[in-house]
């Protein structure tokens, strides 16, 4: 008791430790988070106000930008003066775009027309009629002193849009102008203020400012080289993810804690590394631990001695007297204890136990009130205790001894079903006892313990089976013709709709029969020879089909036989040949000179048949036919 109390108050302590912990951890966590997250907004804020202040650096751009393309134009125009004929067609006009990167490329003349051009709707149009083009003029006409001119803001006289043209002079006069996407230029534009600004800012170790282009994703400047690694569309998903809102993502094997802000066409982003974060919290966590494990090693050793003197020794003693009630021991006696909380535990205890003592007389008392054929039980696993009432033994044909250890063997084996359930189950079933009872048992299980109601139902039973089997019989009569015990219509009908109505997978098949010259034998030879014909005919039917078959009397010399399966329309041809000359030989033994047969009607149930009456139609309809051919043969319905 008092190591595994010692061992309990140290688990308390620690698992408390664990959570202060933890939550110091988080706390200690999120609020380092929440300062970095902080520093980043401030100094992502100075670093977008400092390009709201760069202003001076626009022409340095337009420089860079305007070389660039004097460049690329410079390689274009070497491509087409070393070509034999000066003639570019389509696939490469296509392949020096791929190279060169512009978006058109334009030959003017020294009329100012466009000759030629990777774009055919542009060629015929001339430079002096187009305003958009008037910038070039005089290096067209050779006034220009640069070999190079440029329009920043023109407008295609194709598509209306915005482009950036730079043309230079050929060496054969006239001049080669290339076009320009503008979104371009704005790239050089806050390539240049954008990575001066970036370089200026002060970093801490696993800190990095970048700047991103809002549109393509490049890179426009950065502290960190290893950035223009990853693929730009990459960056560019997690700048948006974290837009004024600072979250922690994966990028280069690693976590960090990233913001971004918008400015103009850029993104501004911050970042600082959460190896560096978790350190920090690491080291202000070790503070911790190292004051908390002195304040429990305190707690613990003030607790012990506290516990021990004041409830360990009570607590025992009350123990080992209960394990005494539990071996069957009732009169047990309970030491003082030293604590007024423990004295009332015990009054108490000896309350319950008091209790216990009274149930087999309370359970007798109880099922006294309902009668002779009633008993009960109940069963505590733990306290090792069963009672049952004083009339259960002779209910049931056992000993109390017995009783006992069948309910103690039953508990056992159900057990493992008792914890599946949930620890909680009810259970009926009826058995037959030792005395030839049959009794219903209620019970209701728990995790460590059974309470069950046992009634004699052998009246009951008895009387049920009575009722069931004159219900039966019953029920049996009422679809059966009196005279010829076979089916009457009503079976017939009934199971013809049941089949009908069910999700069969094939025909059925329904048979009608007519005797013909029936008549003639009640008139000749009077009614009683009919019926027995009848019950003859009967007894024929019977035997020619199977006993899964429905075959009925629907009246007078009229019968059904109902299939409830597919049947081969030859194999049905020939039963009903068979059938026809039976009743040709056995029918007329008696009555030769009346000539008895019959005139058979055959139809299939299928999906055009929705009740009963659809299909008896069908098939007296096909009986009639026979008749009409002259009786003894049968016509199947089509």
């Amino acid at each position: 008791m008092r190591k595994k109390l010692l061992i309990d108050i140290v688990v308390i302590i620690l698992i408390s430790s664990i959570f202060l912990l933890a939550l110091s951890w988080c706390i200690t966590k999120n609020e380092r988070i929440k300062m970095e997250s902080s520093y980043l907004d401030i100094t992502i804020s100075q670093v977008v106000e400092n390009m709201e202040n760069n202003s001076n650096n626009l022409e340095k751009a337009h420089n860079i930008f305007l070389n660039d393309y004097i460049n690329r134009s410079n390689f274009i125009s070497y491509f087409i003066e070393e070509d034999d004929n000066g003639i570019i067609d389509l696939d490469e006009w296509n392949k020096i775009i791929d190279v060169t990167e512009v978006r058109d490329i334009y030959i003017i003349d020294k009329n100012g027309t466009i000759t030629q051009s990777s774009k055919n709707e542009a060629i015929g149009i001339n430079f002096y009629n187009t305003s958009t083009f008037e910038t070039f003029i005089p290096l067209i006409e050779g006034k220009e002193k640069k070999e190079y001119a440029v329009i920043y803001d023109g407008i295609s006289v194709i598509d209306g849009m915005e482009r950036v043209y730079v043309g230079i002079a050929l060496k054969d006069n006239g001049i080669l102008m290339v076009d320009a996407d503008k979104e371009i230029l704005h790239e050089y534009e806050q390539a240049i203020s954008v990575k001066e600004i970036i370089s200026a800012v002060p970093t801490r170790v696993g800190e990095r400012i970048f700047a991103v282009s809002k549109d393509t994703g490049n890179i426009m400047g950065s502290s960190d080289m290893s950035l223009y690694d990853i693929d730009n569309r990459i960056i560019l998903d997690y700048v948006k993810y974290v837009l004024n809102n600072p979250q922690i993502v994966s990028i280069n094997d690693g976590k960090e804690l990233m913001l971004s802000k918008e400015y103009n066409d850029t993104y501004v982003v911050m970042s600082v590394s959460m190896e560096q974060i978790i350190e920090y919290v690491k080291s202000s966590v070790i503070q911790y631990i190292i004051i908390i494990f002195v304040i429990c090693f305190l707690i613990i050793g003030f607790l012990y001695v506290s516990i021990k003197k004041l409830i360990i020794d009570d607590i025992d003693n009350i123990g080992a007297k209960l394990n005494e009630f539990c071996e069957g021991k009732n009169d047990i006696v309970f030491n003082s204890a030293k604590t007024t909380e423990i004295s009332q535990l015990i009054e108490k205890l000896y309350k319950v136990i008091n209790a216990l003592e009274t149930k087999n007389e309370r359970i007798s008392s109880i099922v006294s009130m309902m009668g002779d054929g009633f008993g009960a039980y109940e069963y505590y696993s733990e306290l090792n205790q069963i009672y049952i009432s004083e009339n259960l033994p002779e209910l049931i044909g056992k000993s109390e001894e017995e009783i006992k250890k069948s309910i103690k063997k039953f508990f056992e084996e159900e057990n493992s079903r008792i914890q599946k359930s949930g620890g909680v189950f009810d259970e009926k079933n009826e058995y037959e006892t030792y005395n030839n009872k049959i009794v219903k048992v209620r019970r209701k299980l728990y995790k460590n313990a059974i309470y069950a109601f046992i009634e004699d139902i052998t009246e009951q039973k008895e009387r049920d089976t009575r009722l069931s089997t004159e219900l039966k019989r019953t029920k049996e009569a009422n679809a059966r013709d009196t005279l010829t015990k076979l089916y009457n219509r009503k079976k017939v009908e009934e199971e013809v709709n049941k089949f009908i109505k069910s999700e069969h997978t094939h025909k059925g098949v329904i048979i009608l029969i007519d005797l013909d010259n029936f008549k003639n034998v009640n008139d000749m030879y009077g009614h009683l020879k009919g019926d027995e014909l009848l019950i003859k005919f009967a007894g024929i039917l019977s035997n020619h089909f199977r006993d899964t078959d429905i075959i009925s009397r629907i009246g007078g010399d009229e019968f059904i036989i109902f299939i409830n399966n597919n049947v081969d329309e030859e194999v049905l041809v020939n039963k009903i040949e068979n059938l026809l000359e039976i009743i040709k030989k056995e029918l007329n033994e008696n009555f030769n000179d009346v000539n008895v047969s019959g005139s058979i009607g055959i139809a299939y149930i299928d999906d055009n048949i929705n009740t009963f009456e659809d299909a008896y139609k069908q098939a007296d309809e096909a009986m009639y036919s026979a008749k009409n051919q002259g009786k003894d043969c049968f016509f199947i319905s089509k």
